[in-house]
């Protein structure tokens, strides 16, 4: 667990490839709060392809770093359609922050950030989903005036 730390100044911004390892780590420690570490076997490399691959133009990566430059948390934004409005709009994958910097409003900054985003962009709508284990996550995004929506259940298939 991190120390808690007092911060004066965070910055919150596009992620660039410098940022892999930092975003790296802040993953790992996101599969280990919400005790998924087993399923966690990205490496920097191929998490770096991912994110940043030039020919790719759906993943967005945001970034909040500390007065000293460490990634202290991070979004991923990918983009969907609406059927049935036609317009486009954005699922956070993930939202994280680090321990040490949790209820010093760094969440609330890099949300706030994704918000700007997605409006610049034409988006209606931000939605993501919130791990059952995580009643704190739910309490925040309430707290910034989201809702949940009962009515979706998540499936998937495996390959």
């Amino acid at each position: 667990m991190d120390n808690i730390k007092e911060i004066t100044k965070v910055i919150v911004r596009h992620g660039e490839p410098k940022d892999v390892s930092g975003i790296h780590y802040c993953i790992s420690k996101l599969s280990e709060h919400v005790e998924l570490s087993e399923y966690f076997t990205v490496s920097v490399q191929e998490l770096g392809n991912s994110l940043f691959d030039p020919t790719q133009t759906h993943v967005d990566t945001f970034v909040a770093q500390d007065e000293e430059g460490n990634i202290i948390g991070y979004a991923i934004t990918y983009k969907t359609l609406s059927t049935f409005t036609g317009k486009t709009n954005y699922h956070m994958e993930d939202l994280f922050v680090r321990s040490a910097y949790r209820n010093s409003g760094v969440g609330e900054q890099i949300m706030d950030f994704v918000k700007k985003f997605c409006q610049e962009n034409n988006a209606s709508k931000l939605d993501w989903y919130v791990h059952q284990s995580n009643p704190k996550a739910k309490k925040f995004y309430e707290r910034l005036g989201s809702k949940c929506i009962d009515s979706e259940v998540k499936y998937e298939l495996n390959f």
